[in-house]
């Protein structure tokens, strides 16, 4: 199956719980694959023959897939949308910046999304003091 951001996760996991083994094939390189095999269509029918083939030639490369443990998930779910919420912050302000009129009407709303911010962050330091890696992530930030 390709990994697709996170649309795969649902799919993978009923196939795995099914007892189904899954190779997860990263969109990098299937997109890699498809030139060096020099198929140019792309359709829902020319991936999924394209997966096939890839499996069918490349299997001894592959891994079976083993689902993330429950933390992993949310940790990466919140820094998921910390990041989705500091890049819609950043591109209000750049696209703001020489608006005179709206200023402090703006400049709240900003706080407001930098609060959010903060809060997404402390729940990422909640799950990981829950899991006890704090020791980890504060030796990390030292370097």
């Amino acid at each position: 199956m390709e990994a697709t951001n996170v649309y795969h996760v649902l799919f993978a996991d009923a196939a795995h719980e099914a007892g189904c083994d899954v190779y997860m094939v990263d969109g990098y390189q299937l997109s890699h694959y498809r030139k060096g095999v020099n198929i140019r269509a792309k359709t829902d029918a020319q991936d999924a023959r394209l997966l096939a083939r890839y499996l069918k030639n490349e299997l001894d490369e592959l891994r079976p897939w083993i689902p993330a443990s429950p933390l992993y998930r949310q940790l990466l779910s919140l820094f998921r949308r910390r990041a989705a919420l500091v890049q819609a912050r950043t591109g209000l302000v750049q696209s703001w910046t020489n608006e005179p009129f709206l200023r402090t009407a703006f400049a709240n709303q900003v706080n407001s999304m930098k609060r959010f911010e903060a809060l997404v962050e402390k729940k990422i330091r909640d799950v990981l003091q829950e899991a006890g890696l704090m020791r980890q992530v504060n030796r990390c930030m030292k370097v």
